[in-house]
């Protein structure tokens, strides 16, 4: 075996220590070893360019007498230039066996060779028809423009089974991502598994700060198809997790995955769904199975022509859906009703047969009941029983029971209320007593207390008074109709009708269905007052209230037919969103409105 000048002044310094023990050929393995491995990581040294001592005639010699061999066949011609050797592949190349091999007897040479070998850039590919028009000097170049390969990343993927509502098994594919804090599953699966669903209101945080808004989840329950492994979880229901992935199908046999291990996802190079849910190749086991995940190569003609990306709507979009919404016609005229149910219209109908409006102007209707009515039990001694817990609240709290009494002392005042006497209150009529309690709003600007009226408390017979009544049907133009049509006003007015429900009267007929308990102080007797007005908390009093807001609009409608459209279309339950392009214009539709509202009792 001959060294290098270089390699054998280094070989002299590492066995010059102790000159009585001769060097073992084991020693001088692993210090060629060391020396190729030092040599192969340093692209500055240059050993062919060191000068050796002149030594003409050994020159001489060694070049007459030696001949080319190949350090990897073994054949007469310089290993440079060895054909078995330049067409292996990249992988054969870093095989362990065939770097040694080519381990030869002159370490500079074989060292330069083996490097320029491994050494091929990950540069993008160029076409081949561009081939002849690029310089042929360029080694990275010439290598890019024939390769016909491009790159992709595997993401580790497995199979499970998922059970359904029923207990049957089904196979899906999932996406392990550990950049996930959450996990998912797919609209289309979770409808296919009939999973029951939970609302809930979920940001999700993106690429780009891009955000989806998802509002159920459900519990999935999986088990492992290798093992006994299984868990539950919690997954957010999306429309949509990711690209299928891979991006393209592609052969896997040239990875050369271990035939004793069993892949969590055998069909991982086969582009399919994700239903639930750097650095080279790696094979890695999980509790699931064994993952595959890192970058890899795909045939040219197999190039995916997408990118998996998270999309967020850009200015563009929410530009081009502004101008879509300011398109659209809100007028008054264009709203067409949705059609009534049966009962809806008989709700309808009574109104009309009923009401009606007194000496002041203010509108007095009737109950619309149903036949729950005729089942009404005894609700007497339940709502006295109630009106003593409430004011053993009150009297352990005494503002709150300050802010009680001045409310019950306003309502009865203003006429909203009457007592009546031991002989209306006589048990055995049919009747109904409300129970009532305090509910307070701290936001509030003008009441912060107010007492509302349980007319959902059951009877003895078990039916409620909100049991024996009809609901009506929804009148007024919905929230969104009614917010795009504001907006497009030059000039706007916002108002609202203070204690709407109670300037409506109830029909004499129908007071004994709006019976209460109440005293100011404990001390005195228990009062029974009944209610004279509409009383928020039942079920027909919404309908009631917003239609006789639009009767008031038709019996109008001749005499101020802009005032009366805004009335009946402009009102959102109490409150008044309007506005003309001009302040004259916007100013007499104040007055005009005031007006016809003055004229029910509406202040």
């Amino acid at each position: 075996m001959k060294l290098d000048v270089s390699s054998k002044k280094e070989w002299d310094e590492a066995t010059s220590n102790d000159v009585n023990i001769l060097p073992t050929y084991d020693d001088l393995i692993t210090f060629l070893n060391k020396r190729c491995r030092l040599l192969g990581k340093s692209s500055l040294v240059n050993v062919a360019n060191e000068k050796e001592p002149v030594n003409k005639g050994k020159t001489n010699s060694l070049v007459s007498v030696n001949k080319p061999q190949c350090n990897y066949c073994n054949k007469s011609h310089f290993t440079s230039q060895c054909d078995e050797l330049l067409n292996l592949s990249q992988k054969d190349i870093t095989c362990h066996h065939v770097a040694q091999s080519i381990y030869a007897k002159s370490a500079k040479n074989v060292i330069s060779l083996y490097f320029s070998i491994l050494h091929i850039e990950d540069k993008p590919q160029i076409d081949s028809k561009t081939e002849d028009s690029l310089p042929s000097t360029s080694v990275v170049t010439a290598h890019s423009s024939t390769k016909n390969a491009i790159s992709q990343v595997l993401l580790s993927t497995v199979c499970v089974r998922v059970s359904d509502s029923l207990g049957k098994w089904h196979h899906c594919k999932a996406l392990l991502d550990s950049g996930s804090q959450s996990n998912f599953i797919t609209s289309d699966f979770h409808a296919k598994l009939n999973l029951p669903r939970h609302p809930i209101q979920s940001t999700v945080l993106g690429i780009n700060q891009a955000t989806t808004n998802l509002n159920y989840r459900t519990n999935v329950h999986i088990h492992s198809v290798h093992g006994a492994y299984e868990t539950t979880l919690s997954c957010l229901i999306i429309k949509k997790i990711t690209e299928n992935m891979p991006m393209t199908s592609f052969d896997a046999s040239y990875l050369n995955i271990p035939n004793n291990i069993n892949l969590a996802n055998p069909m991982f190079n086969e582009e399919s769904q994700i239903q639930l849910g750097k650095g080279n190749p790696t094979l890695q086991k999980t509790r699931l199975g064994w993952i595959i995940s890192g970058p890899m190569s795909i045939p040219h003609n197999l190039q995916p022509q997408q990118v998996s990306c998270n999309l967020s709507i850009n200015l563009e979009n929410l530009v081009e859906k502004f101008w879509s919404i300011e398109e659209c016609n809100f007028k008054q005229e264009c709203n067409f009703k949705r059609k009534w149910s049966v009962r809806e219209q008989e709700c309808e109908t009574h109104f009309v047969n009923t009401v009606s409006r007194d000496h002041t102007g203010r509108f007095r209707v009737s109950i619309p009941f149903n036949s729950e009515k005729n089942n009404l039990g005894e609700s007497r001694q339940l709502a006295l029983k109630r009106f003593f817990a409430c004011e053993r609240r009150l009297n352990q709290n005494p503002d709150l029971k300050q802010d009680y009494v001045n409310f019950m002392t306003e309502y009865e005042e203003l006429g909203h209320m009457r007592l009546i006497n031991e002989a209306d209150d006589a048990q055995g009529t049919q009747s109904y007593y409300f129970p009532h309690h305090a509910v307070i709003k701290a936001s509030s600007t003008t009441t912060k207390t107010r007492v509302v009226f349980d007319g959902s408390a059951k009877t003895t017979t078990g039916v409620s008074l909100n049991d024996a009544q009809k609901v009506g049907p929804v009148i007024q133009d919905d929230i969104f109709t009614l917010l795009m049509r504001f907006r497009q006003y030059a000039f706007v007015l916002t108002a609202d009708v203070e204690k709407m429900y109670r300037q409506i009267l109830i029909s004499n007929d129908d007071l004994k269905y709006h019976r209460i308990f109440w005293r100011s102080d404990s001390s005195k007797s228990v009062k029974c007052y009944e209610l004279q007005t509409i009383t928020y908390g039942t079920a027909s009093a919404s309908f009631l209230a917003t239609r006789c807001l639009q009767q008031l609009a038709i019996d109008f409608r001749s005499q101020c037919p802009e005032a009366s459209n805004r009335i009946e279309h402009d009102f959102y339950m109490d409150d008044l969103l309007t506005g003309a392009n001009s302040i004259h214009q916007l100013d007499k539709l104040r007055r005009e409105i005031t007006e016809i509202l003055d004229s029910a009792g509406y202040v």
